[in-house]
């Protein structure tokens, strides 16, 4: 079960930046590439020739972390942002810290995903159902995502799907929405909304049944409008 999904290919980074050095002599400034090379003593400045020697720079995640087709790097807590409350929220679950998720949730949360009929409202309802889910999920599979899109100051959306060793599971992919408030110095998720790949296919039959049902739908237009006041109940 693909549910509550969550994590971006979003993120900032700082580069060390390496010396240039002229006769093995350290240049006091320089940009991120060396480059050796050769002067003249006697004043005029010979063409070098110039070896170029690539410097591997370090990525800084002190602000952001990274989440790349569900390659996950650590990064430090910093819930100032919706963006970091999702990160540190993906990064329970995929290391089954799920009791910490109240740390970046309302407690009048509403968690909507979509194969359930019912919302999961209250922290006590989502507690359980995160239990179960990283129950679920085994030592090996998490959250990877693919994508992260940032709407206005308080919402986030996310394309993700489960691996397994680092290894796509198929049929697995979903996107979710996430509202967000900001209470004191941070935000925490108010609503998220979870849409789940469907493992059944049915192409073209989609349409004929939607057909069907909208046929039905116009035919019987008082049964219509009670069922679709109350679905649950029906259901």
């Amino acid at each position: 079960m693909a549910s509550c999904g969550f994590p971006l290919l979003s993120f900032s980074s700082s580069f060390n930046q390496s010396r240039l050095t002229i006769n093995g002599k350290l240049h006091p400034k320089s940009p991120s590439i060396i480059w050796q090379g050769h002067v003249n003593t006697h004043g005029k400045e010979k063409r070098p020739q110039l070896e170029r020697k690539i410097v591997r720079s370090r990525v800084s995640t002190k602000n952001w972390g990274i989440m790349s087709l569900g390659r996950t790097t650590n990064f430090q807590p910093s819930p100032a942002s919706p963006f970091d409350t999702i990160q540190q929220f993906y990064k329970c679950i995929n290391t089954r810290g799920w009791r910490n998720l109240t740390d970046f949730m309302a407690k009048d949360c509403i968690f909507e995903d979509y194969t359930f009929f019912v919302p999961f409202e209250g922290e006590k309802e989502i507690m359980q159902f995160f239990a179960q889910l990283t129950e679920a999920m085994g030592k090996n599979v998490k959250f990877a995502t693919e994508h992260i899109c940032r709407g206005d100051d308080s919402t986030i959306a996310t394309m993700w799907h489960l691996e397994w060793n680092n290894i796509q599971i198929p049929f697995t992919r979903g996107c979710s929405f996430f509202e967000c408030i900001r209470q004191e110095d941070r935000f925490l998720i108010k609503h998220a909304r979870i849409i789940n790949e469907s493992p059944l296919k049915p192409g073209a039959m989609a349409l004929t049944l939607l057909k069907l049902v909208t046929s039905l739908f116009d035919e019987f237009p008082q049964a219509t409008e009670k069922f679709l006041k109350k679905p649950y109940a029906v259901l």
